[in-house]
């Protein structure tokens, strides 16, 4: 990746010559249609208690504009109080542009010692999402309410598409430094 341009691989592959060869490696599916679509998400739990598991069974939902993949399963390595994870996650279906994120918290056994002791839960205020193929970044904010509640067994936590997106936070530092100017040697008396 050139000045953070990365080139399109698989089936729509624009062709570059290079000076060196290099070897990358592609996550792909092991049956046709080999091309999957990565989602690199980033979420940050909050709660009032300080608690933390490790290797948790989730399932995703993603709904876009041309299609929607449900219950993709996916094991988070490490949840805690006040902790982002990121990870990343794919799908042989192209969905579009993502709209909305249904996120649930599977329990990893029917009896759990922990569900004795209190409900366990999380909060998540936004999830950061970074498309593979377009390399665009999008935040989802909860459906309802500032926090969504993602609970040990319980429902689906709604995430939607942010309306604050529909500036990119490059164009807002651009359109401060065209009425502004730049910050550089200004005193801050």
């Amino acid at each position: 990746c050139r000045k953070n341009r990365c080139n399109k691989l698989g089936y729509e592959v624009n062709k570059v010559r290079s000076r060196r060869s290099t070897k990358m490696y592609l996550k792909t599916r092991e049956v046709m249609p080999y091309k999957v679509f990565h989602y690199q998400i980033k979420v940050h739990f909050f709660n009032q208690k300080n608690i933390s598991f490790t290797d948790q069974p989730t399932v995703i939902s993603l709904y876009g504009t041309l299609d929607e993949t449900e219950n993709i399963p996916l094991v988070l390595p490490y949840m805690a109080t006040n902790h982002t994870v990121s990870f990343l996650l794919t799908t042989d279906v192209n969905i579009g542009e993502l709209l909305m994120v249904k996120m649930k918290w599977d329990k990893d056994s029917y009896f759990s010692w922990s569900d004795w002791w209190g409900n366990n839960n999380f909060n998540i205020r936004k999830l950061r999402i970074k498309a593979g193929e377009t390399q665009a970044k999008v935040e989802f904010r909860a459906k309802d309410g500032e926090f969504a509640t993602l609970m040990r067994g319980g429902d689906f936590a709604v995430f939607v598409k942010s309306k604050e997106n529909q500036i990119s936070k490059r164009h807002a530092r651009e359109h401060k430094h065209k009425m502004h100017g730049s910050a550089w040697g200004k005193s801050t008396d």
